[in-house]
């Protein structure tokens, strides 16, 4: 008899009731597969990673830029802080919003690194955008 997984419970209901024995699910599959072929070993066993290496220092002049960078955003959204604690008008808060955003953004694009022109291209490096 060929039954789903999910009609196992109401096959073994059914062979109950008309008074037969309920088919044995396990032994029909497995007879000729011992259990020792299903090892898989102990969960405790496995590839433990090695620790990451620690970040590198962030340089005061990066740290700078995106200072400047988030000073701006957050001035530019709301100068009223800076108005009322230096006494200066919106117009010229907003201003120097803008340009500390642009100097920062500056700062930052500036400090990208780029490939020593000397150094001969390495044909081994894979793809390089």
């Amino acid at each position: 008899m060929s039954t789903s997984w999910r009609g196992r419970e109401d096959a073994e209901r059914n062979a109950e009731s008309n008074g037969e024995q309920p088919e044995q699910f396990e032994d029909m599959y497995f007879d000729d597969v011992a259990a020792d072929d299903f090892d898989i070993g102990s969960e405790d066993e496995g590839y433990t990673p090695p620790a990451p290496p620690p970040l590198p220092l962030v340089a005061p002049v990066t740290m700078l830029g995106a200072l400047a960078v988030a000073l701006g955003v957050g001035l530019l959204f709301y100068p009223g802080p800076l108005m009322s604690f230096l006494g200066i008008s919106t117009t010229l808060a907003l201003f120097l919003a803008a340009v500390l955003f642009a100097v920062g953004g500056a700062t930052l694009i500036s400090r990208l690194r780029n490939p020593d022109p000397e150094e001969p291209d390495d044909p081994e490096a894979g793809a390089q955008v």
